[in-house]
Formats: structure tokens, C-alpha cells, sequence
């Protein structure tokens, strides 16, 4: 009896923490649509992260091949470190195309754009391996990255390779930046059955989350990063929280920017009614804890999180940057201009006031589907199948010379 051996898709991203990439790549790895695929994944950025232990349950193969070596661990001077692991960095090349080799996948799905043209000649040395380069969030790729981004389109067999963006707003950048390749949107999509129902009631999601049971709370969600914009969410916490004494807010993720908002929030007047209730793995539990959902980004592919906030029927209000303003344009929420606390505040104001335009939820739900985590699963089975076909016909080619 024979046994066909189920093709390998190894994906490279940045680290394994709790952001929208790693999630998608979870739920790729578990769907029935790309079910036969055998997934592993490769975090360029080191391996530890808060879903670490979700993707090895999920039996995902993690690769080593970190970036930077040795990573620091603090116990040695961090100067003479950082400068040698500047200066082992460029191994990297090596050590990749050396895992390429060993692992020997049938597509390479990048999801890090990062030393994007070291990516792509590694997968030039796995004969008939495809690429796959989704671009997650808005870039501005200048100078010497501009120059990499240029190098790894141009190093491409175009045969096997396909150039993806996660919503019209970063197609537009994309195509700004005259690659000279075509390229689709695949939104990130959202699981809309998992915002239907079966999930616990809001008292007892916010006895859960250490949240006030009377009151407004405003809630976010996303890694606490400077693009992520929570400190702007701070400063217009506190102009809301003056005019509005039973106003909450709290944001559900973890970051390096932890503690530099912990001290904006001590220095404001907001004390205990700004809540930072980190890394939280069931998130529908925590938006049906809120009131309403703010997104306060400098710059942002999509927003997973705002979907799903729309999924589960909450008012939004998010900054008129990317995909922020694709999702919430047509009256599905509120708009405030980018960067700006006294308009992100005086959105917030609105809700609170009854300003919310109101949108039938047959009307979400239809602009929803679009985005659904099922039409995503479905274009990436298509574009896997492609490259499969391609990459045979590749082979083929190639053993006959």
C-alpha cells in the first residue's frame, strides 16, 4: 500500500507571541482546509512567545534559526554581546538555507518582511519550492530596505511565487512601490461561528477580568508596541474619564511598551480606572466583557481584533489610518483622526452620548463574511495548490536537463 507523504509549509514570522499572524497560522494548521498540509514554523526573532505552547499542543514544528545569535540572556555585558551578535547576524543566510535543506518544504510562507531578500534566496536552494509573501501590516520600506524588498521580488522564480496583502490599504502601498509584480488581497479572516454564541455572560466575563460590573468600559486588544497607539488611548482615557465618572478602559495584550503606559497611566489622572489585564487567549470572552472597542493604531494591515470586535456586535471606534478606516467606513463605526487623544476622546464621547450610527446586524454580518476566516483558508488553499502544481512542473523540468 502506498503512502503519499502530505506536503510541508513552513512559515516564517517574527517571534511566537500573541498577535494576529500567529493566530492565523494556528487556525491554518487546524482548519479542514489546509488540513493536509504538515505546517511548522520558523520565528526568525527567537522562539519564545505567549503561544509557544499552542503551537507545540498543536503539533507545529518549531525550527531554530534565530536572527541574531547568541541571543542575550543578561548574565554577560550587553555591549561586547550586541556587537557580536551584530556580527553573527550574518550568518543567518547560511543557517537558513541550511534548514531549508533539511526540512525540504514544498512552499515557504513568509509572513516577515524583515531581511526578506535573505528569505527568498534560501528558498531558492529547495529546487521547485514555492513562496508565499503575505505583507501583514503598512510599511514604508525606504533606502536599504526598499533595496531588499526590490532584491527578493527580483530574485523570485515568478513561476512559484505569489505577493499577498491583507487588505486594499497595503495593496495600494504595494503597488506604490513599483515591485513589478502582481498581487492579491487575502484578508486575514475572522471565525464568525466563534462570535455566535456559547460564551459566558458579560457579569460573569467581567468578574473574570477583574472589571467593574456597573459602568461604560471601553476595551482594546494587540501587542503593546508603539504602532499599536495605547498610549494615545491613555491620554484620551483621562479627557473621557473627566466628563464621565463611571468610565473604564482596559487593553488585553502584552508588549515591550508595558511599562513606559503603566507610568503614563500613574502619571495621569485616571488611578485604577485604566486597566492593563495582559495576555488574554480567549478573546471573545473579553470582548464580551466591553461596552465598546477602540483602536487606536498609527498604522495597521487590518485589525484582527477590531473584526472580531464587529463580529460580536460592539459599537467601534478606531483611527482613520489602513485597514481601520477599510473595516469601519460606511457607518460601521466611528472614525477619529490618527494620533490625535482629543479626537480618539471625542469619538469615545459619542458613544457614550448616543451617537452611534446605528447598523442593522444583517448589515455586519454581510460586510463580515468578506472577512471571514473560511474565504481566507479557502485563497490560501488555492495559492498552495497553485505553487504545488507549479513547483512539480518546476522539478519535472529540472531533472530532465
Amino acid at each position: 500500500m502506498l503512502h503519499h507523504r502530505r506536503p510541508k509549509v513552513l512559515h516564517i514570522l517574527g517571534s511566537l507571541v500573541g498577535g494576529g499572524v500567529q493566530r492565523l497560522i494556528l487556525d491554518m494548521a487546524a482548519s479542514e482546509e489546509l488540513g493536509e498540509y504538515d505546517h511548522a514554523v520558523l520565528p526568525m526573532l527567537g522562539a519564545m512567545g505567549e503561544l509557544t505552547g499552542k503551537f507545540e499542543n498543536g503539533k507545529i514544528r518549531i525550527c531554530s534559526c534565530d536572527l541574531c545569535i547568541p541571543r542575550y540572556r543578561g548574565w554577560a555585558p550587553y555591549r561586547p554581546t550586541k556587537l557580536l551578535r551584530g556580527l553573527l547576524k550574518y550568518t543567518f543566510l547560511f543557517r537558513l538555507r541550511r534548514l531549508v535543506q533539511s526540512c525540504a518544504p514544498d512552499l515557504i510562507h513568509t509572513h516577515l518582511s524583515r531581511y526578506v531578500d535573505w528569505q527568498i534566496s534560501a528558498v531558492r536552494h529547495g529546487r521547485g519550492c514555492g513562496w508565499i509573501w503575505t505583507v501583514h501590516g503598512q510599511y514604508e520600506p525606504r533606502g536599504p530596505e526598499l533595496a531588499r524588498w526590490r532584491r527578493a521580488v527580483n530574485l523570485a522564480d515568478k513561476s512559484l511565487f505569489r505577493l499577498v496583502a491583507v487588505s486594499k490599504c497595503v495593496r495600494s502601498e504595494l503597488e506604490n512601490l513599483n515591485l513589478g509584480v502582481p498581487l492579491e488581497v487575502i484578508h486575514s479572516g475572522v471565525d464568525l461561528k466563534k462570535a455566535d454564541g456559547g460564551h459566558t455572560s458579560r457579569s460573569a466575563a467581567r468578574k473574570r477580568f477583574g472589571l467593574p460590573e456597573d459602568g461604560a468600559i471601553f476595551g482594546s486588544a494587540g501587542r503593546l508596541v508603539p504602532d499599536k497607539g495605547f498610549d494615545i488611548m491613555v491620554e484620551a482615557a483621562a479627557i473621557v474619564a473627566a466628563r464621565f465618572p463611571k468610565a473604564f478602559f482596559v487593553v488585553a495584550g502584552e508588549g515591550g511598551e508595558k511599562d513606559a503606559l503603566l507610568r503614563r497611566v500613574a502619571a495621569s489622572s485616571l488611578g485604577s480606572r485604566f486597566k492593563f489585564a495582559g495576555f488574554c487567549d480567549d478573546i471573545m470572552s473579553f470582548l464580551g466583557a466591553l461596552d465598546a472597542f477602540v483602536m487606536p493604531s498609527r498604522r495597521e494591515g487590518l485589525g484582527i481584533a477590531l473584526l472580531e470586535a464587529l463580529a460580536m456586535g460592539l459599537p467601534c471606534v478606531g483611527s482613520r489610518v489602513g485597514g481601520i478606516e477599510e473595516l469601519l467606513q460606511d457607518g460601521l463605526g466611528i472614525l477619529a483622526e490618527p494620533t490625535s487623544p482629543h479626537s480618539l476622546a471625542e469619538c469615545m464621547v459619542k458613544l457614550l452620548e448616543g451617537g452611534y450610527p446605528v447598523v442593522g446586524n444583517d448589515i455586519i454580518r454581510g460586510r463580515l463574511e468578506r472577512y471571514s476566516l473560511e474565504q481566507s483558508l479557502n485563497a490560501y488553499r488555492r495559492l498552495y495548490r497553485e505553487l504545488l502544481v507549479a513547483g512539480a512542473s518546476s522539478s519535472s523540468s529540472s531533472n530532465r536537463r
